[in-house]
């Protein structure tokens, strides 16, 4: 909250203007781009930056029914009114989501049994004290594989290096190594290694872990694996079908949360604007979500040409980028494409060229 205040603030300050509204379409015009709102208003702009942030997590169920009890984005502050204290929930979904929702819940009041369903039930860990990164932790001669860097990282544990000195050293490398990967490298490492890196990676303050901790071995938090198959109702109640090692099972609780994440197929998000560009051909989407685009975030077209006028800004640079979520990455993005719309501004010019990453 004090962030978002701090924002607004310097939002106040640059005295921009701000249009209140949702986005339908963007369409080429003769002088850059036509904007049509969902209230009929036109817009006109040289420059379009897309820095629409996350999307709802991808849909476990029919999205033409509405299912009581399930809520299909963790972030609909709705639904801890309607969690009685007493009501068993499920979460969707073992990430740092899934943690803020428990601890919100118990903060709410609730005391009821809480079941978390993952395919590995793996839970983020914790930081830890006095712990800083080790500048001579980078992989640069390391060859462009997922199993190499692997290999490497185990090598740095081996010779003694705490595995979150190992993680944060390699913070400020990891889009440069991702970039070496060739594509099929990058799709293993999301199949195999990505949520490994995830809970090593985005971890939580040791304070809540041990609350995570003494959930667990109380046995107020269960934790079941497998993948959810489908989300529907029974009754009253939610079923949820978990394909797991044995088969396939379901869950019948009184509420159930979608915990998963941010979808990054921007096919299936049910944006009209997205859709719009794709179709268009305007932007081309990676094999892992995102746009494909290069170092200063410019949008390349279906004909691989790369626009001077169209950027992606944060969460949208996903699949070209290794991290792209957190502050410090979207601050720098924001920072370097604001000088680059400077200079295009001032006529100074400014040479695109592609990743070395691009699809």
């Amino acid at each position: 909250m004090v962030y978002g205040q701090y924002l607004s603030s310097l939002w106040k300050d640059t005295e921009a203007d701000y249009v209140h509204g949702h986005v339908l379409t963007c369409d080429k015009a003769a002088s850059g781009w036509r904007l049509t709102l969902a209230d009929g208003q036109i817009l006109g702009a040289s420059y379009v930056v897309l820095a629409t942030g996350n999307f709802a997590p991808a849909s476990l169920s029919d999205p033409r029914r509405q299912i009581p009890g399930y809520y299909p984005s963790a972030w609909q502050n709705d639904l801890y009114a309607r969690i009685q204290p007493d009501d068993d929930v499920a979460l969707i979904g073992t990430g740092l989501t899934a943690v803020d929702v428990l601890m919100r819940l118990r903060e709410e009041g609730h005391r009821g049994r809480i079941t978390a369903i993952s395919r590995h039930g793996w839970y983020p860990t914790s930081h830890a004290a006095g712990l800083s990164g080790d500048s001579h932790v980078v992989f640069a001669e390391t060859a462009p594989t997922a199993r190499a860097y692997l290999a490497a990282f185990r090598q740095c544990l081996r010779s003694g290096i705490p595995w979150r000195s190992v993680v944060n050293a390699l913070r400020s490398h990891t889009n440069t190594l991702w970039d070496r990967l060739p594509w099929e490298e990058k799709r293993r490492f999301s199949r195999h290694l990505q949520r490994r890196w995830d809970i090593v990676r985005h971890r939580m303050a040791p304070a809540l872990g041990e609350q995570l901790d003494v959930e667990i071995r109380s046995g107020t938090l269960t934790t079941l694996k497998g993948r959810v198959e489908h989300v529907s109702a029974v009754a009253d109640r939610v079923q949820i079908g978990i394909q797991g090692s044995n088969g396939l099972s379901s869950l019948t609780v009184a509420h159930a949360v979608n915990c998963t994440g941010p979808s990054r197929d921007y096919r299936a998000v049910g944006s009209a604007l997205l859709t719009g560009l794709l179709e268009q051909g305007i932007v081309r989407q990676t094999s892992l979500g995102g746009w494909v685009c290069n170092s200063d975030g410019a949008l390349q077209d279906r004909t691989g040409n790369w626009s001077t006028t169209l950027y992606a800004l944060g969460p949208m640079r996903w699949g070209t980028l290794f991290e792209t979520t957190a502050i410090p990455e979207i601050r720098q993005q924001a920072a370097e494409l604001a000088h680059i719309l400077a200079e295009q501004v001032a006529g100074l010019g400014v040479r695109f060229e592609a990743s070395s990453g691009t699809e």
